[in-house]
């Protein structure tokens, strides 16, 4: 059985304004067991997308690293699931939906410790800007929060319930939790 997660456009954004953009377009996913793992197709080629944000920099794609202030932010793979994990466990998610999980590793390299939140620093908008539900999945590897010192780095897998239909969805990096509007960038009507 085949399925696809819905289109991922992933946008870091440092504390001092500037933004890269990660295209994953229509990542296919291939199941096994339930799990599905993102073949890892990009799509860079959005150049109506880029229009709506003036101020995008660059586009990266997945496994390579953007600098924000001291930490180098990769999005190593994205990944859905309807809820069931390699150890047979079922976590149910609502029907039409499905978890979506984002590997990301995270790397200081700068001189002084950095503190990481996934709630405070990270969201995941939908092609009309709406925040998407964050979500506890047992089944998810790793964890990025805490604090980082110099030199160390965090690998972990964020994760949100999204609808199976969902499009245009943004992975947004920065201070999320209180400046959504600035911190996605995102403007009500710009194509997916």
């Amino acid at each position: 059985m085949k399925r696809k997660i819905p289109a991922v456009k992933i946008r870091l954004r440092s504390r001092l304004g500037l933004f890269g953009l990660l295209l994953i377009g229509a990542v296919g996913l291939s199941a096994g067991c339930g799990n599905f793992v993102a073949r890892g197709d990009i799509d860079v080629g959005v150049q109506a997308f880029r229009d709506y944000m003036p101020d995008v920099s660059q586009e990266i794609p997945i496994g390579e690293a953007t600098i924000f202030d001291n930490l180098a932010v990769t999005v190593v793979g994205v990944r859905a699931t309807d809820g069931r994990d390699n150890g047979g466990r079922h976590h149910p998610v609502p029907a039409g939906h499905l978890y979506l999980l984002v590997n990301v590793l995270m790397e200081n390299q700068g001189d002084r410790q950095e503190d990481v939140s996934t709630r405070m620093n990270f969201g995941l908008f939908d092609s009309m800007g709406k925040s998407q539900e964050w979500a506890f999945y047992p089944g998810a590897t790793g964890s990025i929060d805490g604090r980082i010192d110099p030199g160390q780095e965090r690998t972990g897998e964020l994760a949100w319930k999204v609808a199976e239909n969902a499009k245009g969805l943004k992975l947004v990096y920065g201070h999320v939790a209180f400046s959504i509007g600035e911190a996605s960038g995102y403007r009500p009507g710009s194509p997916d």
